[in-house]
């Protein structure tokens, strides 16, 4: 509870000085979309407000980006299109329910 405050704390100081064209927020994972020109300062300020915590960034590459299991991809005229996203180690096997192991890998 105390992660969620200091978050929202964080995001309302960060975002009175940049303003952002999109921004999402799931549990610990934040989805934002800034002009690239305040990209630099952005990510600064972000950091300087709480020195002891040190906030990592993903920047895209070539209009694509994974975020949770999605592939998020920058279209024309700021369009956001996305398709769901697997890992290069994905094998996408299929665990069969009745096979002998635990409930808890059935449900996931």
């Amino acid at each position: 509870m105390a992660r969620q405050r200091a978050k929202y704390r964080l995001e309302q100081l960060v975002f009175r000085s940049h303003p952002t064209k999109f921004w999402t927020r799931y549990v610990d994972d934040t989805f934002i979309l800034i002009k690239r020109s305040h990209w630099q300062a952005f990510r600064a300020l972000l950091n300087s407000i709480f020195p002891d915590i040190q906030l990592t960034m993903e920047e895209e590459v070539n209009n694509h980006l994974p975020f949770l299991d999605v592939h998020v991809a920058k279209l024309a005229d700021w369009k956001i299109g996305s398709t769901v996203y697997r890992k290069a180690t994905n094998t996408r096997r299929i665990l069969h329910f009745r096979s002998n192991l635990p409930v808890g890998y059935k449900r996931s």
